[in-house]
């Protein structure tokens, strides 16, 4: 689902959110949307002991400046850092998480321009 909504002196700015599935090697790729994300976050939560949650951002030019992700699937969390794990794109983006086999269902939101 695509909304607009008007910031304040920088024009408007566009949001998605949805729901997803990952791929293989944990790479959620969203498609579609009509505009280039610049933050994004994603989680997903199973019960009280499993949950998996990732953000990335990126500067007005598109670049990745940060992206973190963390997972509980048993034992100790799993985290990811750096900026290699996230890929904003003209209508998307792509973002790597550890894998839970828990969690079989995330929900993303995007905003951007």
């Amino acid at each position: 689902m695509i909304f607009n909504m008007v910031g304040g002196g920088g024009g408007n700015l566009k949001y998605a959110t949805g729901t997803a599935s990952f791929g293989t090697y944990a790479e959620l790729n969203i498609s579609g949307l009509d505009f280039k994300p610049y933050a994004v976050c994603v989680f997903g939560v199973k019960g009280d002991q499993f949950f998996s949650v990732a953000y990335g951002v990126s500067d007005d030019s598109g670049t990745p400046v940060s992206c973190a992700s963390i997972s509980k699937s048993s034992g100790s969390p799993v985290y990811l850092n750096g900026i290699d794990y996230f890929v904003p794109q003209d209508d998307g983006f792509k973002i790597v998480m550890p894998s839970n086999a828990y969690i079989t269902s995330y929900t993303w939101y995007a905003i951007g321009k």
